[in-house]
């Protein structure tokens, strides 16, 4: 009987230490996920675009081999550059496909539902979005225009109506209006009615901000006022203001990230830790218990062994939470420290120009 029970507190103590060991992988993939050190940059390079004012550029792999490529927009010549990679920095010599009047910025999306990446480029000077498809080797083929608002800024793409189809929404700048084109099953796009309220759009972003399951849609504005418009999606297609944000002086362009990303897995981590320890204990000391109870033996001696035993899970999820809560608390601070730099080098870039702005007048 007694062989049983030490074999017994040997599985559960086996069981803690695996428990352990998961645990603490999951701090370090947490950790490693939350903040991820970027290497030094090399001295830059120049590539030649072959076109005339190139004004945007855009990554993607157009050819399928694993390296990403480069397809950059020329605004006078009315083309795009494209930059085969080799996947070791090099570049191939630019290759040129006309888009369209004007094109002021590029994003690459499988918009066609081809499997290829395909360009959609913003026209100023038609007023109208280029669909540009690819041909998965890449090359492109002709251009399909989509008529937006007057002087389309930039674009983004996601699909704002949950029916698997990428849609585009634009910044127009001289109507102040955002053009939301929906995609269509027999393809191409429907354009929705303009959405209105914000005044000199120029960069868009799309994003859930309010974690309600629909994409928003956030867009600066480069008039007098230096803001941020945050437009709320209702899940078909429609967008409503909902909040405005200040920013800097004439905002021109805008990225949307999640700082604190991994950082609710790590503060999991650190809080279900020692409870995951202490019910290995409990499980072991049941089981010493039992043990004496059915050998008839008695005393502290009988049971101290796997008491010992079982108090080791205990032992190891402190030593998973611990690390994860220093860890968690390292993180957080730091992008506490991070947005409050943020926040003071915009006061102060203002107080600047203002200043600037004064001392011109007197």
């Amino acid at each position: 009987m007694q062989l049983r029970l030490t074999s017994s507190r040997a599985v559960h103590s086996r069981l803690g230490i695996v428990l352990a060991i998961l645990l603490l992988t999951l701090v370090v993939a947490w950790s490693a996920q939350a903040v991820t050190a970027l290497p030094p940059f090399a001295p830059a390079f120049h590539l030649a675009s072959g076109g005339k004012n190139t004004t945007f550029a855009a990554l993607g792999d157009l050819n399928g081999d694993g390296c990403l490529d480069i397809v950059a927009v020329n605004y006078t010549s009315n083309n795009m550059s494209v930059f085969l990679g080799d996947g070791k920095g090099g570049f191939s010599k630019p290759t040129l496909f006309p888009v369209g009047l004007e094109p002021k910025a590029v994003v690459l999306r499988d918009v066609t539902g081809d499997g290829a990446l395909d360009a959609v480029v913003p026209l100023e000077g038609s007023n109208a979005v280029a669909v540009v498809p690819g041909d998965s080797h890449g090359g492109f083929g002709s251009a399909v225009l989509y008529p937006v608002g007057q002087g389309p800024k930039q674009l983004a793409v996601a699909d704002l109506n949950h029916d698997g189809l990428l849609d585009i929404v634009t910044a127009n700048e001289v109507p102040n209006t955002l053009s939301v084109l929906l995609g269509q099953r027999g393809g191409g796009f429907l354009r929705l009615p303009d959405v209105t309220g914000v005044a000199r759009p120029r960069s868009v972003a799309i994003a859930d901000f309010n974690e309600d399951g629909n994409p928003d849609v956030a867009v600066t504005s480069e008039s007098s006022a230096n803001y941020v418009v945050v437009f709320r999606g209702d899940g078909l297609g429609g967008l409503v203001r909902w909040r405005i944000l200040p920013g800097g002086i004439t905002p021109k362009s805008m990225t949307v990230a999640d700082f604190k990303k991994g950082l609710g897995g790590l503060a999991t981590i650190a809080t279900t830790a020692p409870f995951i320890g202490l019910l290995g204990t409990v499980i072991g000391i049941i089981n010493a218990f039992r043990g004496m109870a059915a050998s008839g033996a008695g005393g502290l001696g009988s049971v101290s062994a796997g008491i010992a035993e079982a108090l080791v899970t205990t032992a190891l999820g402190l030593f998973v939470a611990i690390p994860a809560v220093w860890l968690y608390n390292y993180f957080l601070n730091k992008i506490e420290r991070f947005q409050v730099e943020m926040s003071n080098s915009s006061s102060e870039l203002i107080d600047y120009f203002m200043k600037r702005q004064a001392s011109k007048a007197a």
